[in-house]
């Protein structure tokens, strides 16, 4: 049995093991983090959280259409849409939870909210993006293998131009300038990867999804 090595202060200190292999750099920097925010109980799921949120959102997006039929045609409609525009934006944010299984422990639950939040009030496919933000976190910022840079029209870098159409690379070459506006049409876009999504049968729930944006479509 090794004794312990005892320093000038008298105090014991057990022996560092020799066979267990140290995390070293970004990886034992990564796992000290997650093991402290599991510790302090972050990533614990709060449930009554999120029904506060969603009855905050719905009443926010409530209040927007109510005041868009009362108002009719009338130039306040111009903050009525950026009223909506912000719940949009909110109701983003409980998707994209929702498909995180960060909200409630019954997966069915979490399904409804990111369907609803997702396919209805923001015509995206949620089966779609779930897939795709989870294989964007499995190799975040990897030029080749995370799907939030590969369908960008913008590039990450100067060997990606090579890849663009002539269209496209006019845009590269004043993407800081047109940042804002693709990010406008960003919108668009999702909108339309979402019925090629539902059309060529990458979703798990195509009639769920295509009845939501349907809905949707009918309500506008």
């Amino acid at each position: 049995m090794q004794r312990p090595h005892v320093q000038e202060t008298g105090v014991a200190v057990a022996p560092q093991r020799t066979d267990v292999p140290q995390r070293t750099g970004a990886s034992a920097t990564f796992s000290e983090l997650l093991k402290r925010v599991k510790a302090e109980g972050l990533l614990d799921l709060d449930p009554r959280y999120y029904i506060g949120r969603l009855v905050r959102n719905t009443t926010l997006l409530v209040a927007g259409l109510t005041a868009f039929f009362l108002l009719g045609d009338s130039w306040w409609q111009l903050v009525v849409a950026v009223w909506m525009g912000l719940c949009g934006g909110q109701s983003s944010f409980m998707w994209h939870d929702a498909g995180h299984k960060a909200m409630f422990r019954d997966k069915r639950a979490a399904s409804a909210v990111g369907y609803f939040h997702a396919n209805f009030v923001n015509g995206v496919s949620f089966g779609w993006w779930v897939n795709h933000h989870n294989r964007h976190h499995s190799n975040p910022n990897h030029l080749d293998m995370d799907p939030d840079i590969g369908r960008r029209t913008a590039i990450f870098d100067i060997k990606q131009y090579a890849t663009r159409t002539p269209r496209q690379r006019f845009i590269v070459r004043y993407q800081s300038v047109l940042f804002f506006v693709l990010l406008v049409l960003e919108s668009f876009k999702m909108h339309k990867t979402a019925v090629k999504s539902i059309a060529q049968g990458l979703t798990k729930r195509p009639v769920l999804e295509s009845t939501l944006l349907l809905a949707r479509a009918r309500s506008i």
